[in-house]
């Protein structure tokens, strides 16, 4: 997998977030902690930048100094406690404070929070506590305030790149910016999932007798990153916008936009899947489309899953999107005549 063979080894080789990178290389040098939570999505770099500040740290004493917890089945409050007293009070000869690390740390209850918090008061100068979590939602506010909030933010196109091609380079690919940019953009900020992109495509080059070349290419992409039937939601979204013919949106095009999508649900897909595709040709065209249409698009597409994540899956529901959509369409041409 090249995730774990192209890994960060250092804070240099992190990608994103440069500022909170060079805080927590800041931190090795001082030796000085406190108790933090990490908060952002998922492929940023969370996880990576606790390993490192482990191991700069600690070193050699990594399995005596730092206790971490990763299962759900160890989260409850009797084992926790147990666990956290029986740490703690033990001799390690490092000059840096032990860690105390929750992953997945939205997922506590609230019961064991309180006894973090606790925890957290009674053995500040003897262990810090790292809390490593998507969204703060889950996690209480007594105990937000006793710890630094470190917010991390997606990894920006520009920034994964020059870091993608590397590792095509690395790999013997050639790859175009473009199909590049494409995979940044699939990823929405994931850099876990960029890396996985690029390794998907570039294993399709070696078995590909068309390719006369290592050289990976958007169309490439395309094939393999993308979901089978992005032609047909591409076919969808230009005739709701209009830009498969000259003219202006019709309500024929409409209608062929509902047939389109009425293919997709006899097909087996449930209204969910549509939304998820419609939600990745968004991101796909993100750079092409008008801005203010494309947020509202994305508002649409967002308030359709969000119905039909509540239990109402139904073409009925599907075809609202579609029909919010071209509503926004007819709206936005009506500005431009005026």
């Amino acid at each position: 997998m090249w995730v774990k063979t192209h890994c960060p080894q250092s804070f240099d080789e992190i990608v994103g977030n440069p500022e909170l990178v060079q805080r927590f290389a800041t931190m090795c040098k001082t030796r000085y902690l406190q108790h933090m939570i990490l908060c952002g999505p998922p492929g940023v770099g969370k996880s990576r930048l606790v390993q490192l500040l482990i191991d700069n740290l600690l070193r050699s004493a990594q399995d005596e100094a730092v206790l971490q917890f990763n299962s759900v089945d160890e989260r409850s409050n009797q084992i926790i406690r147990e666990k956290i007293h029986q740490f703690v009070p033990k001799k390690v000869k490092v000059s840096s404070p032990k860690l105390i690390v929750f992953r997945q740390a939205e997922q506590l209850g609230e019961g064991v929070q309180q006894i973090m918090r606790r925890l957290m008061e009674c053995h500040y100068h003897h262990a810090v506590f790292i809390f490593i979590c998507s969204t703060l939602n889950g996690m209480l506010e007594t105990l937000q305030s006793r710890c630094h909030i470190f917010n991390f933010a997606p990894v920006r196109i520009e920034q994964q790149v020059p870091f993608l091609r590397t590792v095509a380079r690395k790999e013997g690919v050639q790859a175009d910016d473009d199909a590049l940019r494409l995979i940044a953009n699939l990823s929405n900020g994931d850099m876990r999932s960029s890396l996985n992109y690029l390794q998907a495509a570039c294993c399709t080059l070696e078995s590909n007798e068309d390719t006369p070349s290592n050289t990976l290419h958007v169309d490439t992409v395309r094939d393999v990153c993308l979901f089978p039937h992005y032609q047909q939601i591409e076919c969808l979204f230009s005739k709701l916008t209009g830009t498969d013919a000259p003219a202006q949106p019709s309500l024929a095009n409409f209608h062929a936009c509902l047939s389109i999508a009425c293919n997709l649900y006899d097909q087996g897909y449930c209204g969910r899947d549509i939304m998820m595709f419609f939600s990745t040709y968004l991101t796909t065209v993100s750079n092409t489309m008008p801005k203010e249409l494309h947020l509202g698009f994305v508002k649409d597409v967002a308030l359709g899953h969000q119905r039909l994540a509540q239990g109402v899956d139904s073409y009925a529901q599907l075809a609202g999107v579609i029909a919010a959509m071209y509503r926004r369409v007819i709206d936005s041409t009506d500005k431009d005549n005026v």
